[in-house]
């Protein structure tokens, strides 16, 4: 089960890397709430001892980046 946390996450990171280097901050905020809402209530009851943790601050990071992008 391990192993497919680590992909889980793996995954997350690469999305968020390509969609900052595509630079289209609206689109990067967008996938980073709903990214963000499925790690925290989908895999809320699957996952141990922060099996998710990549994912869940690869787009929590990627909102938050997305939000000052859109702000300037």
């Amino acid at each position: 089960m391990k192993e497919r946390a680590d992909i889980w996450g793996a995954i997350a990171v690469a999305v968020m890397l390509v969609l900052t280097a595509w630079g289209n901050a609206l689109v990067m905020a967008v996938v980073s709430v709903v990214g963000l809402l499925v790690v925290l209530f989908v895999f809320k009851g699957r996952s141990r001892k922060g099996e998710l943790l990549a994912a869940t601050v690869a787009f929590a990071v990627g909102a938050v980046i997305a939000f000052v992008m859109l702000s300037r």
